[in-house]
């Protein structure tokens, strides 16, 4: 009997025993998959909000361009064998001189959250996390050279040409051509006053100092797209690897 009594006993034991490990194998299961799951939700919204900055930094540089084009061109304009046919021609490009750059185009909200909000943690591949720091690092640069032609902008180019240009005759000027709707929000054509010879600005060397410094800062920001590109596109192919 009492041998009996030790063996239902051993058997408890090792089945109580069993149990636990059991129970502390699911926990630990439980928490492996809880883990995964949660880099995984971090790694998807990751990507959604690269693969959108790609492109709307796409969109941006055609943008740039259009500006740094038209800068440019007014800064040829002095040489006499590329001089305007008129006013009107001038006052087309003027107007597109006179886009502001946009802030907030850096933004990358999922990013910013990342490493904000302790969302590190879940990520597990060091490679990747290196990845995504420097892309944070190259987007902080965009921002920094976007807010500095901003303040350019407002603060010594719109000042001359709000003093020395008829800004509603440039408007209406290039009304009904496309622009950014995020700039231009129509084409009303407003009372502009009596037409000014904006030719005479070409030749002006505070004009010209203006154009060579907003050329300064438009190819800054040209610079740093270069560099955030390629990354933008690594850690897309990088995420994408990751969540397969």
């Amino acid at each position: 009997m009492g041998s009996i009594e030790w063996s239902r006993l051993g058997i408890e034991a090792v089945t109580i025993v069993g149990a636990i490990l059991l129970a502390f194998a699911i926990e630990a299961w439980w928490d492996d998959w809880q883990q995964d799951r949660d880099e995984q939700i971090v790694l998807e919204s990751l990507l959604g909000s690269v693969v959108e900055k790609k492109s709307t930094l796409q969109e941006y540089r055609v943008y740039i361009e259009n500006i740094l084009g038209a800068v440019v061109r007014l800064k040829e304009a002095t040489d006499p064998d590329r001089r305007f046919s008129g006013s009107d021609e001038a006052d087309v490009v003027m107007d597109k001189m006179l886009w502001s750059s946009l802030l907030g185009v850096s933004e990358a909200p999922a990013l910013s959250a990342l490493f904000s909000g302790g969302g590190v943690s879940e990520i597990d591949n060091q490679m990747l996390l290196q990845e995504l720091v420097e892309l944070r690092s190259s987007l902080i640069a965009l921002n920094n050279v976007v807010e500095g032609d901003v303040k350019f902008f407002h603060q010594d180019l719109m000042p001359f040409m709000h003093q020395r240009a008829n800004l509603t005759q440039i408007q209406n000027v290039s009304a009904g051509m496309p622009h950014p709707s995020n700039v231009h929000t129509g084409t009303i054509i407003l009372h502009a006053g009596e037409k000014q010879d904006h030719l005479q600005l070409i030749d002006d060397k505070v004009f010209q100092n203006l154009q060579l410094s907003r050329i300064w800062h438009l190819q800054n920001t040209q610079a740093v797209l270069d560099t955030i590109e390629p990354q933008l596109q690594k850690s897309i192919d990088s995420l994408r690897a990751e969540l397969n």
